[in-house]
C-alpha cells in the first residue's frame, strides 16, 4: 500500500512509479501524516519537461474535500499549495503547455485595457453682442490702416498674396488628408507562478474526477458525510453502471435529502451526492471491467490520466493521476 492505494492497481493507466520514488513515499508520508495527524492519500502523478511533480492531499473529518495538498519534486522534501483564489483560476483557465517541473517557473499572460474617452472640450458660442463688437472692431483696424501702396508695394503684393493663396490651398488639402486619432491599445502582463497552475489543476480535477461508489459515504444525524463502515462494495451488476458512482463532493446538482432517480432504491441518507452519469458532456466517463485484476475502471476522458478503480464485492476502491496536466480540449471531436 501506498499512500492507501495498492501499488498493483497503478498499471491500469499504463504507467507508474519509479523505485526511487515509491520508496521515498513509503518513507515520508507516514511522516507526513503524523505531523498533521490526518489520512494522507496519493493523489497522482504530473510530468513535466524536466522534472515531475508527486502530489499528496491530506484529508480529515470533512471527507468531501482535502485539507491540505502537498507537491514534491521527488517525494522527500513536501511543499504545501495553497489554495487558489477565483482571480487566479481565470487566469490558469487561458494557460496552455507542458508543465516545466520548476515551481518559481513564471509564465505570461497579456490582457488588454479598455481605452478611456477624451472628454470633449466645448466652445462657448459668442453672442449678439460679443459678434457686434467684433465687427465694428475689425472696421475701425481696416479704416486706421487704409494708404496708398506705391507701385512696387502693389507688385510685391501681388505675388505674395499668390504665394499665400497656394499655401492656404496646399494646407487645407493637408488638413483633409490628416487622418482622425485612433486611441492607442494598452495592454496589462499578468504573470503566474508554475506552482500556482499546479494547484489550480489539482483543485479542478478534484471537483470533476474525485469519485466514490454507491454506499461508501453517508449522512450522519448532524448532515456530514462519514465512512459506511459496513459498506462491502457493489455487485457485479451495479459495479457496471455509472449510476452507482457519485462525486466527491459538495452536492451542486440537487438540493440535500433529494434522491437520485438513477438509483433503483433511493434512500436520502445513501444518494446524497451528484452522479456522475449526468456529467457534461455525455460520454465523458468510461467504464470497463479488468478481468486480469478483477475490478471495475473508471477513467474521465477529459482528464486523461484519472483512473478510478473498484472491485467489486469488497469494500476496496481508490483513484490516482498519471499525466502531463493538461485538459483533453479535443474531446468534442471524439464524442
Amino acid at each position: 500500500m501506498i499512500g492507501g492505494l495498492d501499488a498493483e492497481m497503478f498499471g491500469l493507466s499504463g504507467k507508474t512509479l519509479t523505485p526511487k520514488e515509491k520508496t521515498c513515499l513509503l518513507t515520508t508520508l507516514p511522516i507526513l501524516s503524523a505531523d498533521y495527524k490526518s489520512t494522507t492519500r496519493f493523489w497522482g502523478k504530473v510530468e513535466g519537461m524536466e522534472n515531475d511533480y508527486l502530489i499528496v492531499q491530506l484529508t480529515g473529518e470533512h471527507l468531501l474535500k482535502a485539507e491540505h495538498v502537498f507537491s514534491s519534486d521527488g517525494g522527500l522534501t513536501w511543499h504545501l499549495l495553497d489554495k487558489t483564489t477565483e482571480e487566479q483560476r481565470g487566469h490558469c483557465d487561458q494557460l496552455r503547455g507542458l508543465f516545466t517541473g520548476h515551481p518559481e517557473y513564471e509564465l505570461r499572460l497579456t490582457k488588454d485595457i479598455p481605452p478611456v474617452a477624451e472628454d470633449a472640450i466645448e466652445v462657448p458660442k459668442p453672442t449678439e453682442e460679443q459678434e457686434e463688437d467684433d465687427e465694428n472692431e475689425l472696421d475701425n483696424d481696416d479704416e486706421g490702416d487704409e494708404e496708398e501702396p506705391t507701385e512696387e508695394e502693389e507688385g510685391d503684393k501681388e505675388a505674395g498674396d499668390g504665394e499665400d493663396g497656394e499655401a492656404d490651398a496646399d494646407g487645407d488639402g493637408e488638413e483633409q488628408k490628416k487622418p482622425a486619432k485612433k486611441p492607442q491599445k494598452k495592454v496589462e502582463i499578468i504573470c503566474v507562478k508554475e506552482v500556482t497552475r499546479l494547484a489550480d489543476f489539482v483543485e479542478q480535477t478534484n471537483h470533476h474526477c474525485h469519485i466514490v461508489p454507491r454506499g461508501a459515504y453517508l449522512l450522519d444525524e448532524h448532515q456530514n458525510a462519514v465512512v459506511n463502515k459496513t459498506f462491502d462494495g457493489l455487485d457485479a451488476a451495479a459495479a457496471g453502471k455509472l449510476g452507482s458512482y457519485f462525486h466527491c463532493r459538495e452536492p451542486i446538482e440537487r438540493s440535500p435529502g433529494e434522491v437520485s432517480l438513477e438509483t433503483e432504491r433511493g434512500d436520502p441518507n445513501v444518494d446524497f451526492l451528484d452522479p456522475i452519469v449526468h456529467d457534461i458532456p455525455k460520454g465523458v466517463w468510461v467504464l470497463k471491467f479488468d478481468a486480469t485484476l478483477g475490478v471495475s475502471v473508471a477513467s474521465n476522458l477529459l482528464y486523461e490520466g484519472w483512473t478510478f478503480y473498484h472491485k467489486p464485492g469488497t469494500p476496496h476502491f481508490g483513484q490516482y493521476y498519471f499525466g502531463n496536466g493538461e485538459r483533453n480540449l479535443d474531446l468534442c471531436f471524439m464524442l
